[in-house]
């Protein structure tokens, strides 16, 4: 009799292998827990034979044949993994934590990591396959409380509103909400009204999207009960991001249209987010060639099940391509000049800050976001915490401005964010809000407190819960190596291992990995590595394939850098079947697989072109791709379901390796909850310090897994809080020259004076006119903008920019203060020569100088102090104090390099020959002072 394979079993089989690992490795016995404890690599020669993996499913409760035909589709999916084709077994996840902790340039070199531990995380989350719970006059108590909310708000409209929420959830794989996502439903709309700002925060992957889709459908259907509309911007902080859940979007829209089309009612979508000129242009290139061209692909942006968005270029509209059959989705606007009428706008904040002063026709506007036939009520900011600063200080002084231009109900701010340690206070302070305009809703509140419910809801059936079983690897590379080329071998260990799943087992077994760096030149770098490694032959060495007789034999269990187990399985498969036979051979011959391996790699970084995002994103959805290196890109609420390893470079913040951590194991089918996350550890003091104090924590367990509770170290709990920046003096200065620009958008009579920036490059007199018809402005919209920003930051601006009152005054100073810039350019040509200088000082050791460590050392720590002071020389505004402290730089830096030269003539005096490179350096240093003495006399 055939048994068939619950995904929740088959998890719940492979967590207890994994569990049964970890005890293995760390020397645990049963009857103590593992999560959370920080592990050494002591045993590492450990495997589970059949047997071993037999008594773990009979521990857990499987019985018989069941057992068998569970343990037989994990080795089938990839999850486990035969060693040498013995009765010996491991995880793919701890087995590729041990390669990674013994990983070497070549079998006979010294292994690239000093120490490595690791410490295991057990997350418990409602399994969003198996919710059921929806607003239901007839349900649950919480059901029936959801349900009698709508009832008395949206009347008739509250079926509706269940019938969207469930057709949208059956397309996400889900019979309803997790209790969760109820719970802050029904807070949320208990008194909507009431609330300027709702703050939910959740770890990763716990829903907080349907949540912010479920108030903006009350919002819209509120709207309709009330024959109004209005507009909502969704703001995301990556592009990435932005497209992946611009799917998610697109299709809550396609079926809220659906259901009202009996009653002549539907909504628009646009994405306005600095790249629509581009589609624009592609539309117009397509249409000079429209013989040949008849669609361009929207933004590779998905639809229904399998299809893909493109604009019919002869309709103009949006359709959907899925296989031979095309639907209609023109309620999707792709052109710039249609997103000025449309209900959702999926944006980012740079492009608002843009648009919020900007004046188009063709465009969304200033006019347009504080319209009055299409009011902007709700700006959705998705992953809030990603954001600096400067950037919530600008928001928060744009929604006040939108407040007070178009009247009406007030902006609501609805923000999704991972679980912060200040919650309460960053909603509060971001919109301005008082304490009971703020609701905040946390998932760990909400687990705490509704504990009993939830208990008896799981009792019921109605509620299930699965846990994310989570390994964190801290890997420190040994000072003889360099993380990148650690790094490039460990990306060719996921590269090769997944080569070998797929060709044998196929796409189903690949189990992809994600390496995140903070920086692109050190991206660019590795990616080269990489390439540089496969183009050498690696991991050749390490696989048994290489024509090294010594090496041809490396078992895996005692040598963890050995790849043999996995080589092996291509040999066993090659036998019976032509293709992989093919495969061996070729690499036998070649000794190297670049061609296999560098098409399965790829980067990712905010730069990367429109196109190729695309194209990247869909090969990451087919699992076209093994591994791909990635700045913050990717770390935010995109999903990836073959993602299961992630390696994070460094330690910056704890916040991102969180968020990071929580990219992987998304998806019970592909992934079965299961997260390697590895730290990877550089030879940094700074970063190493870091560190040692993440790991002596004892919030550590709690951290992994995305939970506060349990976190009581100050310097953690600072690290998870973020500030909105309003209250900075740069942010309140920036934000009035914004918000003066986004005065004039609005006035025919300043319409024409666009930003500051648009200035430099005029002719003195132009410029001159365009700042006093800008102080004029002021004038006019001097007490809005202090009622906004403050009556300090107003002045400010008034005292440094628009001071001039007649155009004289203000030509003269333009031109003293392009002077003072010359000046300040000189100089800083001048120390860039000292630094020269200073490059040369060693080589008069050889010379038989004396004191030229000395002589080095003090040179060295002149560049540094007079570039130090430049560059906050060149943050000051006022012109009368940058020529002030330019001058005081001068005569200072005058009178220090005289004195360097002279100790550098009584250094040199002493040799008894004396050579013509002695000679130069000396005549370059004399020639310096008189080019500084000469610049102290222009001042």
């Amino acid at each position: 009799m055939s048994v068939m394979i619950e995904i929740s079993k088959l998890r719940e089989l492979y967590h207890a292998i994994l569990e049964e690992e970890a005890r293995r490795i760390c020397d645990i016995p049963l009857n103590q827990g593992i999560s959370g404890k920080l592990c050494f690599l002591s045993k590492t020669q450990y495997y589970l034979t059949y047997d071993d993996l037999r008594n773990v499913a009979v521990r857990i409760g499987f019985q018989g044949s069941s057992a068998d035909k569970y343990i037989n589709e994990l080795i089938s999916r990839g999850f486990l993994i035969r060693l040498n084709g013995r009765n010996a077994f491991r995880s793919y996840h701890f087995d590729f934590l041990l390669r990674a902790s013994d990983l070497r340039t070549a079998p006979w070199t010294n292994k690239m990591t000093a120490e490595v531990k690791f410490i295991v995380g057990l997350q418990e989350f409602e399994d969003p396959k198996q919710a059921s719970l929806l607003p239901n006059p007839n349900g649950e108590e919480i059901e029936r409380e959801l349900y009698n909310i709508l009832n008395s708000e949206l009347g008739h409209l509250a079926g509706l509103y269940v019938k969207i929420i469930s057709d949208y959830l059956k397309l996400r794989g889900s019979r309803g909400y997790t209790y969760f996502q109820m719970k802050a439903l029904l807070e949320t709309l208990k008194n909507f009204r009431d609330f300027k700002v709702i703050a939910i925060g959740a770890p990763a992957g716990f829903g907080k999207t349907e949540i912010f889709l479920g108030i903006l459908l009350f919002k819209l259907l509120k709207d309709l009960k009330e024959r109004r509309r209005s507009r909502v911007l969704v703001v995301y902080p990556r592009k990435f991001l932005e497209i992946d859940q611009a799917y998610r979007l697109i299709e809550f829209v396609r079926i809220v249209n659906e259901s009202l089309y009996n009653i002549k009612y539907s909504l628009s979508i646009a994405i306005r987010d600095g790249d629509s000129y581009k589609i624009e242009e592609q539309v117009n290139d397509c249409r000079k060639y429209s013989n040949i061209c008849n669609d361009v692909m929207f933004r590779g942006i998905r639809c229904s099940q399998e299809g893909t968005l493109y604009i019919n270029v002869r309709t103009e509209a949006v359709i959907c391509k899925e296989g031979s059959s095309i639907r209609n989705y023109d309620f999707v606007k792709w052109s710039r000049c249609d997103s000025k009428n449309t209900e959702i706008i999926i944006t980012n904040l740079y492009t608002l800050f843009n648009r919020i002063i900007a004046v188009a026709g063709h465009d969304l506007d200033a006019r347009d976001l504080v319209a009055s036939n299409l009011p902007l009520e709700m700006i959705i900011l998705d992953e809030a915490h990603e954001y600096e600063p400067v950037e919530l200080g600008l928001l928060h002084y744009i929604i006040k401005f939108v407040d007070r231009k178009k009247g009406g109900k007030p902006v609501k701010l609805v923000i999704s964010t991972a679980t912060l340690a200040n919650m309460k206070e960053f909603a509060r302070s971001l919109r301005g809000a008082s304490e009971k305009e703020v609701l905040v809703i946390t998932y760990d509140d909400v687990v705490e407190q509704e504990r009993e419910k939830i208990e008896k809801l799981k009792v019921k059936g109605r509620l299930v819960t699965a846990k994310k079983f989570v390994i964190l690897g801290i890997i420190f590379v040994h000072p003889m190596f360099s993380w990148e080329t650690y790094t490039a071998y460990l990306s060719t260990l996921s590269l090769f291992t997944n080569f070998v799943l797929e060709t044998v087992l196929g796409a189903k077994a690949v189990k992809q990995t994600i390496v995140f760096l903070n920086n692109v030149k050190e991206l660019n770098r590795l990616y080269t590595i990489v390439e540089n490694e496969l183009n050498l032959g690696t991991p050749i060495d390490f696989t048994g394939f290489t024509i090294e007789k010594l090496f041809s034999d490396l078992d895996p269990i005692v040598n963890r850098y050995s790849l043999k187990h996995y080589s092996d399985i291509l040999e066993q498969c090659a036998g019976a079947n032509k293709r992989i036979a093919t495969i061996v051979n070729n690499i036998k011959n070649r000794q190297q697989m670049r061609e296999e391996l560098f098409p399965k790699l790829a980067k990712v970084f905010a730069e990367v072109d429109l196109e190729k995002r695309r194209e990247i994103a869909l090969k990451m959805q087919r699992k076209e791709l093994y591994t791909v290196i990635a700045t913050s890109s990717l770390e935010l609420g995109v999903d990836y379901p073959g993602v299961t390893v992630i390696v994070n470079i460094g330690l910056d913040k704890v916040p991102s390796l969180i968020q990071r951590i929580g990219r992987a194991g998304r998806s019970p089918e592909e992934s079965l909850n299961t997260v390697l996350a590895l730290l990877i550890v550089r030879n940094n003091p700074v970063e190493y310090v870091r560190v040692f104090k993440l790991l002596n924590s004892s919030s550590l367990g709690a951290l992994i897994i995305g939970r506060l509770k349990g976190i009581n170290e100050k310097e953690i709990i600072d690290e998870l809080t973020v500030s909105t920046g309003e209250y900075l003096v740069g942010v309140k200065k920036l934000a009035t020259s914004r918000l003066l620009f986004a005065f004039n958008a609005l006035d025919p009579a300043f319409q024409h004076l666009h930003g500051l920036n648009t200035i430099k490059g005029m002719h003195y007199r132009d410029e001159c006119f365009k700042l006093i018809e800008l102080r004029k402005a002021l004038q006019k919209y001097e007490n809005d903008i202090k009622v906004i920003v403050g009556e300090k930051a107003v002045n400010t601006l008034i005292q440094e920019v628009l001071k001039h009152t007649d155009v004289q005054s203000c030509i003269d100073e333009l031109q003293r203060e392009e002077e003072i810039e010359s000046l300040v350019d000189s100089v800083t040509t001048v120390i860039e020569d000292v630094d020269y200088l200073c490059k040369s000082i060693p080589n008069l050791h050889s010379k038989g100088v004396s004191n030229v460590e000395a002589l080095t050392k003090t040179c060295r720590g002149l560049c540094n102090k007079y570039k130090d002071k430049i560059s906050i020389l060149s943050a000051e505004l006022l012109a009368v104090n940058k020529e002030q402290k330019l001058k005081e730089i001068l005569q200072e830096l005058n009178e220090e390099f005289k004195g360097y030269c002279q100790a550098l003539w009584n250094a040199v005096r002493q040799v008894q020959s004396v050579d013509n490179e002695i000679v130069t350096i000396l005549e370059r240093c004399y020639k310096l002072y008189d080019k500084i003495r000469d610049l102290g006399l222009k001042k």
